[in-house]
């Protein structure tokens, strides 16, 4: 079977994207003859270790791990170290990092940009460290992380980047001195699904909240304001929508505080001022500077207000989705106009619900038959409120085809180089791909290791992935999120370093696979 690649403009971007890895790749590949392992680290398989080695600054690093059975670079633990800095692309070119340590070192000081460059990263571990201030966007490099690791610094604030994690799964932040603002409360209210139990964020400051835990806190909100739109969202029908938008919730509560340094009223959902220009502060000061420390960026400028009603830059986009699968609206109001955002659901959608960055991303975690419907951002200060409406649709799944595959006859590649086997797929759910070799009768499942490299991509992502060099931003994940809502194909690619003639006496099989079915081709 053979399906010839075409360059129209449906693909044209996957042509870039194969372009760049091919040419990164191949700069990669000349240099693993003159890459050797870190002195006194160890070496192993896809992993290298550099235990109380005595560096000050990040060592050069191999791609290819240097060792009898190495393959490319997957996980990196350099501890117990004297490295105080952490500078810009520190890692850059490690496209499959998997997995960072960088635990009981100096660390004081990390750039903005220290985490570019590791798009597959999902584990980074920070404890131990001397760290009292983060960048805001210094994980919005990373943003697809699912373990986080800041325990036992100095930290008095959260970059408002950890808030924009919507893959985060394990999140600890014990041992900390942080100050819990009341614009803190929605990050609060997402700490039950992520919060390490071994780590809890313990409150600091102000002295109103001093020793209690922020899950506590936002546990005893969510008792008391529930059913109301003090969560950030409420389900309403259509005939109550505008009596229940104009009306104060919090009129109607009865019982104790739980935030006693915060009004009784809806303090939530504020847009976050001054980012940008913390971080460039950021990166030209002495990292222990009391004013980065002790004042918090992310707080609005008194002395220049934005006296108008508030503006919505993304609007809702309609969704759809097939059932039990993940869907997101993301709703954002003008940079440096102070506002508020609160959500209006259909009635009954209010489970598997969750809010990052503020109630800018609403996420569904499983869709079902009652989430279809509207859904409405309210953006609203004292000089006005606007409105976005997006609908929910379910969709009907659908069996994965190939669209782009390997060529079945002619796969001529010289002996001892790098051979490139691509394979696209198409379905809902998007479906996943693996390869297998086969020869005679015995099959093998390939993954990473040794002299195989395999990466899979979802295209629409994918097509965005290089935005981050020209144009780091906490937002420029909206793209990526409202991308991943249509997410239909991935992209698999096996490299096979090093070929020999006995790859020769078998058949290489991409194999894609979701609910409805699955699909095969071999080469």
């Amino acid at each position: 079977m053979t399906i010839h690649s075409r360059i129209n403009q449906r693909n044209l971007t996957m042509f870039f994207i194969i372009f760049y890895y091919s040419i990164l790749l191949s700069i990669q590949f000349k240099l693993i003859t003159s890459d050797e392992c870190p002195k006194r680290c160890s070496c192993m398989g896809q992993t290298i270790r550099c235990l109380n080695v005595g560096f000050r600054t990040i060592p050069r690093l191999p791609t290819i791990v240097p060792s009898s059975d190495g393959g490319v670079l997957e996980y990196l633990t350099i501890v117990e170290n004297s490295i105080m800095r952490l500078e810009k692309a520190s890692f850059e070119g490690h496209l499959d990092l998997l997995r960072l340590e960088l635990y009981s070192n100096q660390i004081v000081w990390i750039s903005v940009e220290a985490f570019i460059g590791m798009p597959m990263l999902k584990v980074l571990v920070l404890r131990s460290n001397r760290l009292a201030y983060l960048p805001q966007d210094v994980f919005t490099p990373v943003y697809t992380l699912e373990e986080l690791d800041l325990s036992n610094n100095q930290l008095k604030h959260i970059p408002f980047s950890v808030e924009g994690l919507i893959y985060l799964k394990r999140l600890s932040l014990g041992n900390n001195p942080i100050h819990c603002p009341c614009e803190l409360v929605d990050f609060s209210l997402s700490l039950m699904y992520v919060e390490s139990k071994s780590s809890r964020v313990t409150c600091h400051s102000p002295p109103q909240v001093r020793n209690i835990r922020l899950s506590d806190l936002a546990g005893r909100l969510r008792t008391l304001v529930n059913q109301t739109r003090l969560l950030g969202y409420q389900a309403i029908s259509n005939a109550d929508r505008n009596k229940v938008l104009y009306s104060e919730p919090y009129q109607q509560l009865y019982g104790h505080w739980p935030w006693p340094h915060c009004p009784r009223q809806d303090f939530g959902g504020k847009t976050p001022q001054l980012l940008t220009v913390s971080d460039s502060n950021y990166e030209t000061n002495d990292p222990t500077s009391n004013d980065l420390i002790n004042n918090n960026p992310v707080q609005n400028n008194p002395d220049n207000p934005e006296n108008k009603a508030p503006t919505i830059v993304v609007q809702l986009q309609n969704v759809k989705v097939v059932a039990g699968e993940v869907a997101r609206f993301i709703c954002r109001g003008e940079s440096g106009v102070p506002s508020q955002i609160t959500w209006i659901l259909p009635v009954k959608a209010t489970r598997y619900i969750r809010l990052y960055r503020r109630r800018q991303i609403l996420e569904i975690t499983e869709a079902h038959d009652y989430h279809e419907g509207s859904y409405t951002c309210v953006l609203s200060n004292s000089y006005g409120v606007v409105t976005s409406e997006g609908i929910l649709q379910l969709i009907q799944p659908t069996k994965p085809t190939i669209i782009e595959a390997p060529p079945a006859d002619d796969n001529s590649v010289a002996e001892h180089s790098v051979m490139d086997l691509r394979c696209t797929a198409k379905g809902l759910p998007k479906p996943y791909i693996s390869w297998v070799w086969q020869k005679d009768s015995l099959p093998l499942q390939l993954v990473t290791g040794g002299r195989y490299i395999v990466r899979s991509h979802s295209t629409e992502i994918d097509s965005l992935q290089f935005q981050f060099q020209n144009n780091l931003s906490i937002y420029s994940t909206d793209q990526y999120i409202l991308a991943e809502n249509e997410k239909t194909e991935t992209m698999s690619v096996l490299l096979v370093r090093n070929v020999t003639t006995e790859d020769a006496h078998g058949r290489y099989i991409c194999y894609v696979a979701n609910r409805l079915g699955s699909a095969r081709v071999s080469t």
